[in-house]
């Protein structure tokens, strides 16, 4: 809470007080995004930004704000004590205040359930490398989160940068062009039920409290088969309308969503990250994606067969997430535009999506092979069990 909002020298010694005099630092987000219990151990030399490595533990509190009945959402798997090592390894005081922490990318892969409450997440980050491009400071490195144990996700690759305000106002074009996907035969798609064209905001609270057949279509089945398969509530949600949704759109013809969130500056995701520079948060935008896919997943009936299911990632599959600019909170509407690239029914239900994230008309982020499958809890159990 200190690093977050008060004084680093307080956390990192009397070395770092000339640092709490810049206009601006590194520091881990502040409740309710901290993501953090404690630093577990640290190691590297001081001044390279590179060949070091942090172990983090999170404690999901039993009460996690961000729990839909004790399944935690994907945000607490932010590996937030990067943060905390490149502050210990020296960055501000290269920068003096005049850059600014962004992430810029990572290739991962998930590969078990969401965590639970009550359970704890053990990080392992590592900076492999470390370069100036510019004004700029580049770090790459690679990420493994555990949870009790297990690989949950697994970050071979992923990019973090320090940037001038000038670079930020105009930034270099880090997402490159979207994947070619060639569109599926019209036979090969599985029979789906139509989907709803468009949801406004009081639907999307519906769905919050599992009212699929109020909101789509008494065809769809039943809630009570599967009471865990909603949106979360509404403090959670970065999806705010549907303007669009069909069944045979996008690249492969495989089906499409446009969803869209409206970027308030009072909002917690933008007040908490960070203190002193307040933008929205990589990890809240994939989120935002990530529930797009939830509402197609519930309005083409994708759950049908499932009783007691849940929405999990999709495993052992690359999720490749870019980030081209930062995204500052003025009020406007930031789009999900969303293509499904692949459906597949057994052995759970899942969708494969391309994701770009527009604001105000610009490509500021593009993640490929994002993945969401619906799980009975049986199988889930089980499932973590055998990785065991």
């Amino acid at each position: 809470m200190e690093f977050a909002e008060g004084r680093v020298s307080n956390v990192l010694g009397a070395l770092f007080a000339p640092v709490d005099l810049y206009r601006r630092r590194v520091r881990l987000p502040s409740p309710p995004f901290m993501a953090l219990s404690r630093v577990v151990e640290i190691s590297g030399v001081p001044g390279t930004m590179k060949d070091a490595t942090i172990r983090t533990e999170y404690d999901i509190p039993g009460h996690a704000w961000n729990a839909l009945d004790g399944q935690a959402s994907q945000l607490t798997l932010d590996p937030q004590g990067a943060l905390v090592l490149a502050a210990w390894l020296g960055i501000d005081f290269e920068s003096k205040g005049a850059r600014a922490y962004r992430w810029v990318d990572a290739d991962l892969t998930y590969c078990d359930r969401l965590p639970r409450v009550g359970e704890r997440i053990d990080y392992e980050i590592h900076f492999g490398q470390s370069v100036v491009i510019g004004e700029s400071r580049i770090v790459r490195g690679r990420c493994r989160a555990y949870v009790e144990g297990r690989i949950t996700v697994d970050a071979p690759r992923m990019t973090i940068g320090f940037f001038t305000d000038e670079a930020l106002e105009f930034p270099v074009n880090w997402v490159p062009r979207r994947t070619l996907r060639a569109q599926s035969l019209q036979n090969d798609r599985p029979r789906m039920w139509p989907a709803r064209g468009s949801l406004e905001r009081v639907d999307l609270l519906a769905l919050s409290h599992g009212h699929l057949a109020e909101v789509f279509s008494r065809a769809v089945p039943a809630d009570a088969r599967n009471p865990s398969l909603r949106l979360p509530s509404a403090i959670l949600q970065f999806v705010d309308r549907v303007a669009a949704m069909s069944t045979s759109g996008g690249v492969c013809g495989l089906g499409s969503i446009e969803a869209e969130w409206v970027v308030n500056p009072d909002h917690w995701a933008v007040r908490s990250h960070f203190k002193d520079d307040p933008i929205v948060a990589g990890p809240c935008m994939v989120e935002g994606a990530v529930q797009a896919l939830h509402i197609y997943a519930l309005a083409v009936g994708l759950h049908r067969g499932v009783s007691a299911g849940r929405f999990e990632p999709v495993v052992n599959s690359r999720v490749s997430i870019r980030f081209g600019a930062q995204v500052r909170a003025r009020g406007q509407v930031l789009r999900y535009c969303v293509d499904i690239v692949d459906v597949q029914l057994r052995p759970d239900p899942s969708l494969v999506a391309d994701v770009e994230i527009v604001d105000e008309g610009a490509v500021v982020g593009r993640i490929e092979g994002l993945g969401v499958r619906i799980v009975a809890e049986t199988t889930n159990r089980t499932s973590g069990a055998r990785n065991e």
